[in-house]
């Protein structure tokens, strides 16, 4: 965060820059680190399951619900990228129309996580 932050105050921040660099300081927060073994905490905990812990204990933290508000306020945005089929890991893995229609399916359960306010799953799949 610190390059973004300089790299912006400079005024010569590249949006590729800025992606590569914010997702490096997400993926810092949340993986976990094996202190004994000085290494990263390897398989069963996957990095999906490192990701998932680390929104609960965010959006546990959030007691104004901001984090909440700003997905409701992007609402179409969100739908957007969870229905893209090219932002989805299962496409690069298998490029199908099942894959395709696994994405859109996504995107229409969108609207009950909403209703549900299932939060954290909804910036999960987003992420």
């Amino acid at each position: 965060m610190q390059c973004i932050e300089e790299l912006m105050d400079a005024g010569d921040c590249p949006d590729d820059v800025r992606l590569i660099c914010s997702w490096t300081a997400l993926n810092s927060l949340y993986g976990r680190w094996d202190e004994r073994a000085r290494e990263p905490v390897p398989v069963p905990v996957p990095d999906r399951g490192s990701l998932d812990a680390f929104l609960n204990r965010l959006f546990a933290y959030d007691k104004d619900a901001h984090m909440s508000g700003m997905l409701r306020e992007h609402r179409p945005l969100v739908k957007a990228l969870v229905g893209d089929e090219y932002l989805s890991r299962y496409f690069w893995q298998d490029p199908s129309e099942g894959v395709a229609r696994r994405a859109q399916n996504a995107a229409r359960k969108l609207g009950s996580w909403y209703h549900e306010e299932r939060f954290t799953t909804i910036l999960g799949a987003t992420l």
